[in-house]
Parts: C-alpha cells; sequence; structure tokens
C-alpha cells in the first residue's frame, strides 16, 4: 500500500487517505453491528418485525455505500500517488473483495425490501383472522 508522505513528514495527503481510510473501516464496522443486531433479532424469533427491515436495510446501505467509496478511493489515490497504477492489494484482489462487499450490500437492500413486504403481508393476514 502507497501512502502519500512527504519528506519533512506527515502531509495533508497524507491525512486526507488516513482519514478517508478510517471513514471507510467505519462504514464497513457499522455494517457489522448491523448484522449482529439482525442476527440477534433472529435467535430471538422476530423475523418479521420493522427492526429486521430496519437493520438489513442499514447494513445494506453501509456495505454498499462503504464498497463504492472505497472504489472511488482506490481510483484517486492511484491517480495521485502511483500516477495512473493500481498498487493497493490486500491478499489477492482488492477489487474483487471489493465487488463482494458490493454485492453483499445490494443483497442485504434487496433482503430487506423482501422482509418489509413480507411483514406487510403479516398485518394484512393477521387483521384478516
Amino acid at each position: 500500500m502507497n501512502i502519500p508522505f512527504t519528506e519533512s513528514g506527515f502531509g495533508g495527503k497524507a491525512l486526507l487517505f488516513t482519514l478517508t481510510f478510517f471513514a471507510l473501516f467505519l462504514l464497513f464496522f457499522f455494517g457489522f453491528y448491523q448484522l449482529r443486531k439482525f442476527a440477534g433479532l433472529l435467535l430471538k424469533g422476530k423475523l418479521f418485525s420493522q427492526e429486521v427491515v430496519l437493520c438489513t436495510n442499514k447494513a445494506g446501505r453501509f456495505f454498499t455505500v462503504c464498497a463504492l467509496g472505497s472504489f472511488l478511493f482506490v481510483g484517486v489515490n492511484a491517480i495521485l500517488t502511483n500516477s495512473g497504477r493500481f498498487s493497493i492489494t490486500f491478499g489477492s484482489s482488492n477489487f474483487k473483495l471489493l465487488l463482494f462487499l458490493l454485492i453483499v450490500g445490494v443483497l442485504f437492500l434487496l433482503l430487506s425490501d423482501a422482509f418489509r413486504k413480507a411483514l406487510a403481508l403479516k398485518e394484512e393476514n393477521d387483521l384478516t383472522v
């Protein structure tokens, strides 16, 4: 990973790099926190509740924004530090990891919509009986 340091110490680019990287990590861990809440609700048997819809929606938004922000971050960092070459890799491929995170985020957004529709059907069914 290339961190843009200046010769005299920690420069403005490095500060921006660090703050952006930290913000993306926070989004990622907020998504995991929402998944933990979602798992707790599932274990309590509250599958069709407004809380489940909110947790899955928030997790999906956090993961999607984190992945899109990371794609943008990697692109801007490559332009600023390496003259257009992409050099940030963690493990096998950073692109594959970010694409997977984006897919997971979109999946949770779709899951949230499915839970919202199921909750509406359940409430309608409870009123009918």
